[in-house]
């Protein structure tokens, strides 16, 4: 034990000039050679800092706004409506037009008939207002001015559809 006791007497001597080690008690001491420095407390702190760092992360992802699976609509149909949104028709349509500069704009007795005609045009429909009172359809520019109706709805085509069944 008296053997134990001067080597530790030795090594907090001022005769070292670099951290040293103690590996018989695991202290590391600290530049002056004056106290000993556990290495305990070191490896302590960082683990608490880690861990309230994780701690903090999922903290803030709890409050941040996730949407619930079962609260995510499901598309059942492949137009969404907007009501009482009208548009300009988009102007490059007609059949007998050399230059293609017409309104797309067409009559269709119900909605099925609006939308088959949007389906007919899907290279440049991807919405179109639909008036059920005039029976008139009009393919629309995506990024047009929206102004209010009384009569018509807009309808946006929309992706990842689900066939009711």
């Amino acid at each position: 034990m008296s053997e134990l006791y001067e080597n530790y007497a030795n090594l907090r001597g001022r005769n070292y000039t670099s951290y040293q080690s103690d590996y018989t008690l695991g202290n590391t001491l600290r530049p002056d050679n004056s106290t000993p420095f556990p290495l305990g407390w070191l490896i302590f702190s960082i683990i608490l800092i880690i861990m309230v760092v994780i701690l903090l992360y999922f903290y803030y992802r709890q409050r941040s706004q996730l949407v619930e699976p079962d609260r995510v609509p499901t598309i059942r149909s492949r137009y969404a409506v907007v009501p009482g949104i009208d548009k300009e028709p988009l102007n490059s349509c007609g059949p007998g037009s050399s230059t293609g500069q017409e309104p797309c704009v067409s009559s269709a007795a119900t909605l099925g008939k609006a939308i088959d005609y949007c389906n007919l045009n899907y290279k440049i429909c991807s919405e179109f207002t639909y008036d059920p009172i005039s029976q008139v359809v009009k393919i629309t520019n995506p990024s047009g001015p929206r102004s209010s109706s009384q009569q018509g709805n807009l309808y946006l085509q929309q992706v990842g559809t689900i066939s009711p069944t």
